[in-house]
């Protein structure tokens, strides 16, 4: 999903930051393999991992920089990408960049606590926009959450919630306390969610929970997503053809 907004970018050059993982590894593969099938002139120039908390930004960039990026992508989190940003913006690097491409820094707790004055604006991102989802049954969690915390919830109390609603359902279906029963249960589970009905596919074991993908800004002297929309995760997971139940 995030691809199909970069592909649109003129950018030939790509780079690549992150920290050591397997979610990092995946998400690097597939991004590189679906900008390649829509914009095969693409080439990658540079891939730098780095272990997570210990962000040398600095040597980072200049490594990045040695490899004349047009583009990047930047699996950073939270501390490192903080780093890396002010780092990038006084370096002058980020502003040589025609796109990043950030799949987590719109979530509002990888940006919080960053002054405005840092926040990139035009980054390709996933995000979470909170007062912008007016679905009833979103509303109405965001006011329980409210009420019960004395906050808003962020992406990862929408996620945790989802998923016990998910453990919930199954184990009502199951009808019995067996470990057979409770994995059988979660084939074609249909589920509730504050975003509406959600399914496990048996076949890959992946929920149609999707994400919102927007890009960076500051508005009123905060973070915003902008031009963002709801991408079903039906149609982006591996195997995207054979997910629907």
């Amino acid at each position: 999903m995030l691809a199909e907004k970069a592909a649109k970018i003129p950018a030939k050059r790509w780079a690549y930051i992150g920290f050591i993982s397997e979610y990092s590894k995946a998400v690097y593969d597939n991004f590189k393999k679906r900008l390649s099938e829509l914009r095969p002139d693409v080439i990658w120039v540079s891939y730098h991992e780095q272990p997570i908390s210990k962000l040398d930004a600095p040597s980072a960039i200049n490594k990045l920089s040695a490899d004349k990026p047009d583009a990047l992508l930047n699996l950073l989190v939270v501390g490192d990408q903080q780093k890396f940003i002010r780092a990038g913006h006084t370096i002058g690097f980020l502003k040589k960049l025609k796109t990043v491409v950030s799949p987590n820094f719109g979530l509002p707790e990888e940006h919080e606590g960053m002054p405005a004055t840092d926040i990139p604006s035009g980054w390709i991102t996933g995000g979470y926009p909170i007062d912008e989802i007016d679905t009833p049954t979103h509303v109405a969690f965001v006011k329980a959450f409210n009420k019960k915390y004395g906050m808003k919830p962020n992406h990862t109390s929408f996620i945790s919630y989802i998923t016990i609603k998910a453990i919930a359902a199954a184990l009502e279906k199951a009808k019995n306390a067996s470990t057979a029963a409770r994995r059988k249960a979660f084939e074609d589970l249909s589920f509730p969610s504050p975003i509406g009905p959600l399914v496990i596919n048996k076949k890959n074991h992946q929920s149609t929970l999707g994400f919102w993908v927007g890009t960076t800004a500051v508005k009123d002297g905060a973070f915003k997503l902008m031009d963002w929309s709801y991408m079903p995760g039906d149609k982006y997971m591996p195997f995207a053809k054979e997910n629907k139940p």
